[in-house]
């Protein structure tokens, strides 16, 4: 609003100016905004913190490192002309005669060629093509195989050469040009390679979970049940200036350490002695892992004669805080892939789902552009474009995930592929373990010529070795007091080419002769090559971290509303029986049922301990059950019936019994009972947040409610014997190659350079 006043001192130049008054007229154009009956202050961090934390949601990118070689070459060469196999005297013709329309898979026995046994450049006809013609200054088949065979890192093979007449050993390659030796480095490399046309994989893969422990087995388990761990030697007479010792070695890592408390378990071992470990290794310090040092100087029982000679029959555990270690091999099964299924997917069921899915989480493989690892060797990546959805699945201690695994398997005969299924025999399992243990599934000395070193898994392919897409994982210890898991020993598999462990194989070569009239030559019995690859096939992806303050809490008690405990049982055929009146077999009883007075805090699954007590209320046995609630038998808790703790079924109502809760708000299902009221466990970090025991210190990526992962993975295939410590080198012409644990070739910028390299 605009007002113009004239001042008084505008008219003449006496006037004066004087206050003077206004009205104004106040109009209102605007309104504020009113006030919403929804009001609050947004913390965007805390919701997209609260957003990460809920989301059980994954995506997976793996760049895998193939790091692997040649050098257990196979004897033979097989030659094809397209589908059908050359053989007889035909196949040894086209040896020294390479033919430019068949296919070769060279062998040792390549070196009887023409090209390669002739020392110096020539002209004329062929070595031996059954002419009669032969030319002069030819190398013998050794001096052949040493003046050809070279080594480009770690991958053996021979150059396409041209000495007589000008010409080529293979028309089809580059003078000089690179050929591999059998089986080639396409076999082993994690790109597919393409055979007629199509795309032939080498390496199968999926995603697998810890999801069941295993104790079944020599490794973990003696044959009088004791889980424990089992003892290779024990050996007295170890001395120093400090004392006298008994030297005890393992078979795998015993996860021991100086000052560590231990304890025998063998048939009437003395109950609860315990001995202090005095060092780890041997008496010079070395082999930490396996071995280790008991004081006999403390210890006199220890010098027992008789225990020291049988000490292989026994066996030891760790024990903390007065609680002994379990041992068990963890199963790893896949993770399901639920996006087509119409069903809501729930507690109760999924373990249904789970054995009866077979959808894999779908996946792009696919060369990482440009990328090589040091020795040259191309690089993949894996991208999983499905979820991996982990809500609602637990481990095998019924914890939720923490860890998933990136599970690779080597395609062999029994993967029935198209292309290639003759080249690699089937896969086995073993763990890495010391020169001279047998018995305990050793991968190093495994192969199918051995039957008495058993392997853990045979005919593994990607579903497993039974088909039921279960792999064995890794030995583990797990200490209730520590609520942690331990990894004692990670799982191996084992293949070979299946030429290689064929007994009866011949090597024929021809031999230099004054008589040239007829093609002749010598041959020689090949032993079998047992000597395969091992690999490791589960790659760890961490995904939750557990916390390094254990928790403690206690359960609470559930009172029944009879004087009897359980007032009925339910048969197998669904029948509901007295207790006191049923005369029928045992195996006919399913369940036990407990009536209370609500059962609205249970849900159907729920874990309840069950004490037996005596009459003094001492507890005398305890087992952990999940219950199960019924529509039709109200304000009952259903509780299976375990004969072997619960006994017969005339007595169940004599005996007395304790019933605790498991789960509350405040205890997770997953706490570890022990059996004297309280209960153990580790909360689950929030994402981002790390302490001292964190298996990863990386945040992870979150975006679109995913949480985005990136894992590197070097895939090293090793050979079984490279020193010819277990036995299993070749030693007959042509020998396997042999390993030494230093070089004369020069490392220069992280690569060998061979001098004697030609081409």
């Amino acid at each position: 609003m605009n007002i113009n006043l004239p001042l008084n001192s505008n008219t003449n130049k006496k006037a004066v100016n004087t206050d003077f008054f206004q009205t104004l007229e106040l109009n209102q154009t605007s309104r504020q905004i009113p006030v919403s009956d929804i009001d609050k202050i947004v913390n965007t961090y805390q919701v997209f913190d609260d957003e990460r934390n809920a989301c059980t949601k994954y995506r997976l990118t793996a760049t895998i490192n193939t790091i692997a070689t040649n050098v257990l070459i196979n004897p033979l060469t097989q030659i094809y002309n397209g589908n059908a196999e050359i053989i007889g005297s035909s196949r040894l013709a086209a040896i020294q005669t390479i033919n430019s329309g068949y296919t070769y898979n060279c062998g040792y026995d390549i070196f009887d060629n023409n090209f390669l046994r002739v020392n110096t450049f020539k002209t004329g006809t062929t070595l031996n093509d059954f002419t009669g013609t032969t030319l002069n200054e030819v190398l013998s088949i050794q001096d052949a195989v040493d003046n050809n065979l070279f080594e480009d890192n770690g991958w053996m093979y021979f150059t396409n050469v041209g000495k007589i007449n000008n010409d080529l050993m293979f028309v089809n390659n580059l003078p000089c040009a690179k050929i591999d030796l059998f089986p080639t480095r396409d076999y082993f490399s994690f790109k597919p390679m393409v055979i007629s046309g199509k795309t032939e994989d080498n390496w199968d893969y999926s995603l697998t979970y810890p999801y069941r422990s295993k104790t079944d087995h020599i490794l973990v388990t003696d044959d009088n049940g004791v889980n424990v761990i089992p003892i290779i030697t024990g050996t007295t007479g170890y001395t120093n200036e400090n004392g006298n010792y008994l030297q005890i070695v393992t078979p795998y890592n015993n996860n021991l350490s100086q000052g560590d408390i231990i304890t025998f378990n063998y048939v009437d071992s003395p109950t609860g002695k315990t001995y202090q470990v005095y060092s780890i290794g041997d008496i010079n310090g070395l082999d930490t892992e396996h071995t280790f040092l008991l004081d006999i100087d403390k210890y006199s029982d220890l010098n027992d004669l008789a225990f020291v000679n049988n000490i292989s029959n026994t066996r030891i555990a760790k024990v903390i805080s007065g609680v002994e270690s379990n041992y068990y091999i963890r199963e790893f099964r896949k993770i399901p892939n639920f996006k087509f299924d119409t069903d809501e997917i729930t507690i109760q069921n999924i373990a249904n789902k789970i054995t009866g899915n077979t959808t894999e989480i779908a996946s792009d493989s696919y060369q990482l552009a440009f990328s090589r690892n040091i020795f040259g060797d191309k690089l993949q990546q894996i991208q999983f474009i499905d979820d991996i959805d982990i809500n609602l699945l637990s481990d095998n201690l019924g914890r939720p995930l923490s860890e998933i695994f990136l599970t690779i398997i080597k395609r062999n005969i029994n993967s029935d592929p198209t292309g290639h299924n003759k080249v690699f025999g089937e896969v086995t399992s073993g763990f890495d373990e010391l020169p001279g243990v047998t018995g305990f599934t050793n991968v190093r000395i495994i192969n199918s010529n051995n039957i008495n070193e058993i392997p853990l898994e045979s005919n593994i392919t990607i579903s497993g070795s039974t088909n039921d897409n279960i792999f064995l994982g890794d030995i583990v210890e797990y200490n209730k007091s520590l609520v942690k898991e331990t990894v004692l020993e990670e799982i191996n598999h084992r293949f070979n080419t299946t030429q290689r462990e064929l007994t009866g194989n011949t090597f024929t070569y021809s031999s230099i002769k004054n008589d040239y009239s007829s093609f002749t030559g010598t041959t020689i019995n090949l032993d079998a090559r047992n000597e395969g690859y091992y690999y490791k096939p589960h790659y760890l992806i961490p995904i939750k971290n557990y916390s390094s303050i254990i928790n403690q809490g206690e359960l609470d008690l559930i009172e029944n509303c009879d004087s009897e405990p359980f007032i009925s049982g339910i048969t197998f055929e669904n029948n509901v029986i007295n207790l006191s009146t049923f005369s029928g077999p045992m195996s006919d009883l399913q369940y036990l049922t407990l009536r209370i007075g609500d059962t609205s805090q249970f849900l159907d699954f729920d874990r309840v301990r069950v004490d037996k007590l005596d009459s003094d209320s001492n507890i005398t046995g305890t087992t952990t059950l999940n219950i199960r609630l019924r529509d039709d038998i109200i304000n009952s808790l259903i509780i299976p019936y375990i004969s072997d703790f619960f006994g017969l079924i005339s007595s169940v109502n004599s005996n007395i019994y304790q019933f605790k809760q498991y789960y509350s708000d405040l205890i997770p299902s997953y706490g570890e009972d022990m059996n004297n009221g309280r209960i153990l466990w580790r909360n689950i970090l929030p994402e981002g947040v790390f302490d001292t025991e964190s298996v990863f210190t990386t945040e992870i990526q979150f975006t679109n409610g995913r949480l985005y992962l990136n894992q590197p993975i070097n895939l090293y295939v090793r050979r079984q014997d490279p020193f010819g410590d277990y036995g299993l080198k070749g030693r007959t012409f042509p020998s396997d190659l042999y390993g030494d644990s230093s070089t004369n070739d020069v490392l220069i910028n992280n690569r060998f350079s061979n001098p004697d390299e030609i081409c």
